[in-house]
């Protein structure tokens, strides 16, 4: 019985992929044929985007591992297995794979064991290659962590068989560390003490001090009230004791607080307790402020009980701490604005609230403005001056008086302070008396009132302008209104002032103005002076003013950095009058002599037909002029980016043009660029930009300004004079050829009538006629090799023009002797056809009107060509005056030299012995140091 087998096709492409291997298929060009399923899982790929390609397009080396050689070692396997048809075994390979985009990107680190082994064709050879891996990436990975296990472990065992060493050596030291501790407590006590002594020195040093500083400003207020008394009424004079006074009353306040925290702090400040009426006393001291409040437009309210008597309190320290309250209020209220003093009667005490509707005080800042040199925040304590000691000073004398202080918001919105003391005095403390004394002198306290309120000058002055109008101009800028008139006044008197109050009003002044020098002090409110210099050094307006610097501060770190930044001069506070004036001044003449006008170099540009434009590079701003505008086919009168001002510019031109401005950035060179422009009308037009980029004083680049000029009539010009050069070179060529056939010609009839002369006399001349011929076409052949094709006139060797040309005379001559001395140098072509002509005629005299030799010499020195023809003829100026032709020969010879040559000619002769020529004439340019050779008779005879 016959077995009937059935025909089955086998799908062998989805047994292989469905193997739960990892294969890959390659050809022998190592691109991918077939892969399966588990290798594309391993391998995060998906096979439709990698059957066709190459196996290490695929699977490249990872870029941000330089170690990794993965690459390398399998296609030298790959390598050995399609040379030696054998099948390749790798050991551990790690090879990254990279990682699908929605997982992140990047490579993955893997470790892989591969094998390739070749399927041969019917011919033997290598027809495909199994690419197989096992992924052992986590086996590596739980080796490593069994390795760091082992070590851990292992450094743990040497760690604790170390410990018990360890905690006796720690005992011991923690013994000889607590007798160090109390050797330190010792030590630290003893110092301690020390500084309480110092303290207690300092203090009263500095009590010292006060007392001494309080006699001398006694006196300067005495003499400076004295003289205001007794002045002619100049408001000039009135104004300068005021500044005198006020500025020394400010200094006797500083002394008071000072000489008021000694006290406190070496309990020397005793409470001397008086029963008052502290609404009448509270009055008094409120009525202090009322001009300043006037003066300045304040809602000044004062809400005070008619009386309130038998109030145990210190009249002193209750007027201090009530004025320096009032005096806070004042200085951070802005004009306009509102003050309020009111006292309150409470059962057991009394209860004093100072608001204000000034910035405020922060919450956070609320506990820490009583502590001493603490001025709250920077921003609002910077416009006034002080010490920080005033409300520390509060505090403390009302907690002398066992009373409380505190601050919180008003309802006026600034800052409510609150004092609240008790009525009565301790009991086992003794009452006094009001002493008469207590209540002062009402103007004294008045001018004192004065200090504690900012000193603001008029808009009218800030914005008033002082000086001869045609002098270099300064701008001021400083906040204290006394040091600001001060210096204005010493500077107007050469140069002319303007002021500002702040640095902000001060950058706005010099971007308005820009004035020739600016003159800063450096703490400011809002903006301060080295703030105010890296403004103007980072704007394109005003990089390059110079700019001095005022300081009370004169350590060198603060004169050095900001040098760095910018500051041209530095003056500390307190200066000579004259020096400060004389170098502004100096500074200020200098930068106005060299800032060229303006308005002249606009008229000189509009002039030239060329338009203007800036490029601020930290802002990407263009401005440009309106001829500019219309260059470039863009809005007038309008900013625009880069970007924006090149939109019109040919595609094709505009990455030159780029990179162009991209150099500029690293020099300070001018730079140009030639580029084409289409306008809004679709004509396209040439233009030319020049530039410069400006750069700060830390090479930054700032700006780039320039001119920029429509060339199209230009381009055209170069395009019709290229057409003009070629049709000259035709020209020329052509002339050249005919020439030399001519030549050619004529040499050749000479040549066969002296064959057929019959005649010796005839046959010398023809030979002659030839040989003349001869010359005259190798010096054509010199001047034309030296005329480029492209139109333009080279260089001729002038030696070698000068021995061929004496080598023709010499076969005309008559056996005359040629002695030559010639300088090896080249001549540009038309100095060469000019010295060919004059040398010419002048040896051609030579050998018809002299005898004897003939000396001809051509020299160069310091750029001066010579030319020196002497024989024992009559003298060449004089020579055929009788025949037209020679007289021409002389003509043409002065004609050549004067007008081709530029030269002179100078004649000279000894009568009966020989005569001379010199003719000199500058070389253009040179291209080698001369040589000089001597040519005698026998270079003349070859």
């Amino acid at each position: 019985m016959a077995n009937n087998k059935r025909s089955v096709d086998v799908p062998y492409r989805q047994i292989f992929e469905s193997v739960p291997g990892l294969y890959l298929i390659l050809d022998p060009a190592l691109e991918i044929v077939a892969a399966s399923d588990a290798y594309l899982r391993a391998t995060k790929t998906i096979r439709d985007e990698i059957i066709g390609k190459h196996l290490f397009d695929i699977f490249p080396d990872n870029p941000s591992d330089p170690e990794n050689i993965g690459t390398r070692n399998l296609r030298s396997s790959l390598a050995r297995v399609l040379r030696e048809r054998l099948p390749d075994v790798m050991p551990l390979l790690k090879y990254d794979i990279p990682r699908p985009a929605a997982e992140g990107g990047g490579f993955e680190e893997r470790f892989w064991t591969p094998s390739n082994t070749p399927i041969l064709g019917t011919t033997g050879e290598v027809a495909f290659i199994v690419h197989r891996v096992e992924d052992v990436t986590e086996f590596v990975y739980t080796r490593r962590r069994a390795t760091e296990s082992e070590r851990l472990t292992r450094e743990l065992g040497e760690k604790s068989a170390g410990m018990e060493s360890e905690v006796f050596r720690q005992s011991a030291e923690l013994s000889r560390a607590n007798s160090d501790l109390r050797i330190a407590n010792e030590k630290l006590a003893i110092a301690y003490q020390g500084a309480i002594e110092l303290e207690r020195l300092k203090t009263h040093f500095v009590a010292n001090v006060s007392h001494e500083f309080r006699t001398p400003l006694t006196l300067m207020l005495g003499m400076t009230r004295r003289l205001s008394n007794q002045a002619d009424g100049s408001a000039h004079t009135l104004d300068e004791l005021g500044v005198i006074e006020r500025n020394a009353l400010t200094l006797l306040k500083y002394v008071n607080d000072l000489l008021d925290v000694s006290k406190l702090e070496t309990g020397n400040a005793r409470v001397r307790y008086s029963a008052v009426d502290i609404a009448a006393l509270s009055r008094i001291f409120a009525s202090h402020f009322d001009s300043v409040a006037t003066d300045r437009s304040l809602h000044y309210t004062v809400d005070v009980p008619e009386s309130l008597e038998h109030i145990h309190v210190d009249p002193e320290m209750l007027e201090r701490v009530l004025v320096n309250l009032l005096s806070n209020a004042f200085k951070f209220t802005p004009s306009g604005g509102k003050v309020r003093f009111s006292i309150f009667e409470q059962e057991h005490s009394v209860r004093v609230e100072i608001a204000d509707s000034g910035p405020g005080i922060p919450e956070g800042l609320r506990d820490s403005v009583f502590e001493r040199f603490r001025r709250g925040d920077d921003q609002t304590t910077a416009a006034v001056s002080g010490m920080g000691l005033g409300l520390s000073i509060v505090r403390e004398l009302v907690t002398l008086l066992k009373g409380t202080v505190s601050v919180s918001e008003a309802p006026e919105g600034g800052a409510l302070f609150v004092v609240t003391i008790p009525r009565r005095a301790p009991d086992d403390v003794e009452v006094h008396p009001p002493l008469p004394s207590s209540i002062v002198d009402r103007q004294n306290r008045d001018r004192e009132a004065q200090l504690y309120v900012p000193h603001h000058a008029s808009s009218e002055q800030s914005n008033r302008e002082w000086g001869d109008p045609n002098a270099p101009l300064v701008l001021v800028v400083e906040d204290n209104p006394d040091m600001r008139e001060y210096v204005a006044s010493l500077l107007r008197k050469t140069l002319r002032v303007i002021t500002a109050n702040d640095g902000k009003q001060g950058l706005d002044k010099a971007l308005a103005v820009r004035p020739n020098v600016i003159v800063s002090d450096i703490m400011m409110p809002g903006m301060t002076g080295d703030e105010l210099v890296e403004q103007l050094r980072s704007r394109a307006e005003t990089a390059d003013i110079p700019i001095v610097m005022l300081s009370a501060r004169a350590d060198p770190e603060l004169r050095v950095e900001l040098l760095r930044k910018g500051v041209t001069d530095f003056i500390s506070k307190p200066f000579s009058a004259d020096e400060f004036v004389a170098r502004v001044s100096r500074i200020a003449t200098e930068y106005a002599s060299h800032r060229p006008s303006e308005e002249h170099l606009r008229l000189a540009i509009e002039g030239a037909h060329l338009g203007t434009w800036h490029w601020d590079i930290q802002r990407d701003e263009v401005q440009c002029s309106a001829r500019c505008s219309s260059v470039m086919g863009i809005p007038v009168d309008t900013q625009f980016s880069l970007a924006e001002f090149f939109r019109n510019v040919f595609p094709s031109d505009l990455p030159e043009l780029l990179r162009t401005l991209q150099n500029a950035h690293l020099e300070t060179e001018v730079f140009s660029a030639d580029f084409r422009v289409v306008d809004p009308e679709g004509i396209t037009h040439w233009v030319s930009a020049r530039g410069r980029c400006f750069l700060s004083n830390t090479r930054a680049p700032l700006f780039i300004e320039g001119v920029i000029a429509n060339i199209e009539e230009r381009k055209r010009q170069e395009s019709e004079i290229a057409t003009l050069n070629m049709r000259l070179v035709r020209a020329m060529a052509e002339t050249h050829h005919r020439i030399k056939n001519n030549l050619q010609v004529i040499s050749a009839m000479a040549d066969l009538h002296a064959l057929n002369a019959g005649n010796a006399t005839k046959e010398e001349l023809l030979g002659r006629i030839s040989s003349h011929v001869q010359t005259l076409a190798s010096l054509h052949d010199l001047l034309s090799k030296n005329s480029r094709l492209d139109g333009t006139m080279t260089v001729v060797p002038a030696h070698e023009l000068m021995e061929r040309l004496l080598k023709l005379m010499k076969r005309v001559g008559g056996g005359r002797e040629f002695v030559a001395m010639l300088d090896e140098f080249e001549l540009p072509m038309r100095e060469a056809t000019g010295l060919t002509v004059v040398t010419n005629e002048l040896i051609s005299s030579s050998l018809r009107d002299g005898a004897g030799s003939v000396h001809v010499s051509l020299s160069l020195e310091n750029g001066i060509v010579r030319l020196d023809v002497e024989d024992s003829g009559p003298p060449f100026d004089q020579r055929g005056a009788s025949e037209s032709y020679d007289a021409m020969g002389v003509a043409l010879i002065d004609s050549v030299v004067s007008w081709d040559l530029q030269g002179t000619t100078s004649y000279g002769s000894i009568p009966g012995e020989r005569s001379s020529i010199s003719i000199t004439f500058p070389l253009p340019a040179t291209t080698n140091e001369p040589e000089r050779r001597m040519r005698g008779t026998d270079a003349a005879r070859e």
